[in-house]
């Protein structure tokens, strides 16, 4: 746990302190009123952060913040009024999985009302560790996969429409895997793998959850899903060489869900969806990374993109603009979220440094006065 310290009456919170550290790293276009992120320090210090989501788990009215990391046990960082996060609860589910967290994400797995948690490891097989609703979690005592297998990433949702949350996990060199829950939160592993990356949404428009994947130096292949089923259809995107990651966001709202290039050594791009699950590439170019977050931050009504630690705002008409660039190292994890509580999103940003393999989990507040 992360060692508590008094101070003065009057004296700036450490974390505050820190942002001296890392205020150097923001060169974004300002406005009129300001930079659109601030930097507000380091929320998790000497550590390798690979995933990271915020919720509200003790149910309090501020989201708190779960963070995988490679080099220190999963933990919860629990929001309070000074956005301190003085309380700090490890989540050590195993001896083995003290360490190499490589990836989390936040459903209810068993049906109780109640934010579960799905932790992946590298090496060792995932973990659900089961909400009491009241900021606590219990392993579930289910591993999920198979010993060996490097986890890198997890995404959420109901494959065959039974009312429960289902899981793609993605492995280092593996194919990914397709694990569906029995509604109590015991995951099994359908017979289904895919290509390196996977990702997942409707992207035909039917009501279910389709998938893209990713296979290096290889077109996307589009696979839709058919009573539960994922049949891979006549339909390949030429995505291009040098690229790390896809995601699936809605970035016209037109209702359909485009297709986000990530740029591993080339450009990221956007494909632009026909609302059928043909995608046609767009003219616009964003700069190479292999995290995005989409969200709403100028508060004009249209997604926007943070890619890497580029900002994005969204113009209209599928044109974006860099308005600022925030540079703490190559990002491995991404989250917008309203953290202070004041109508706006605000940045989670894990920055890789490449020197040390350390990423810390930084904090920048939307500071841009948009009305």
């Amino acid at each position: 746990m992360m060692k508590q310290t008094s101070r003065p009456a009057g004296t700036p919170p450490a974390f505050l302190l820190a942002a001296l550290t890392v205020v150097a790293f923001s060169f974004g276009i300002k406005g009129a009123a300001g930079e659109i992120f601030a930097p507000q320090g380091r929320l998790v210090a000497e550590g390798r952060i690979f995933g990271v989501a915020s919720y509200d788990f003790d149910q309090d009215g501020r989201p708190d913040i779960v963070v995988s990391d490679y080099l220190n046990p999963a933990r919860i960082l629990h929001n309070d009024a000074g956005l301190e996060f003085k309380k700090v609860v490890p989540l050590t589910s195993t001896e083995e999985t003290a360490k190499t967290g490589h990836g989390v994400a936040v459903a209810d797995f068993n049906g109780d009302g109640r934010l579960d948690l799905f932790l992946v490891y590298n090496e060792f097989p995932s973990r659900i560790l089961f909400g009491d609703g009241k900021g606590g979690f219990t392993d579930s005592g289910r591993a999920i996969g198979t010993p060996g297998l490097s986890g890198t990433s997890v995404e959420i949702a109901d494959v065959d429409r039974d009312g429960d949350a289902d899981a793609f996990v993605t492995y280092y060199q593996e194919r990914a895997r397709l694990y569906l829950n029995d509604g109590t939160g015991a995951l099994a592993a359908s017979e289904q793998t895919f290509f390196d990356g996977v990702a997942v949404g409707d992207v035909d428009g039917d009501g279910d959850v389709d998938i893209v994947s990713l296979r290096e130096g290889s077109p996307a292949s589009v696979w839709l899903n058919e009573k539960g089923r994922f049949v891979l259809v006549e339909r390949t995107i030429d995505i291009g060489e040098g690229i790390g990651r896809l995601a699936l966001i809605d970035s016209d709202g037109d209702g359909d869900l485009d297709l986000f290039v990530l740029g591993r050594t080339a450009k990221s791009a956007l494909w632009e969806n026909d609302g059928k699950g043909s995608f046609r590439k767009s003219r616009q170019e964003f700069n190479s990374a292999t995290r995005v977050a989409v969200g709403d931050i100028d508060l004009d009504g249209k997604k926007d993109l943070v890619v890497g630690f580029a900002v994005w705002l969204n113009r209209g008409g599928g044109r974006f603009e860099n308005v600022q660039t925030i540079s703490p190292g190559p990002a491995s994890a991404l989250e917008l979220v309203d953290i202070d509580g004041d109508g706006d999103l605000d940045l989670l940003g894990a920055g890789l440094d490449r020197a040390t393999g350390r990423s810390d989990l930084l904090l920048f507040l939307n500071a841009f006065r948009w009305r």
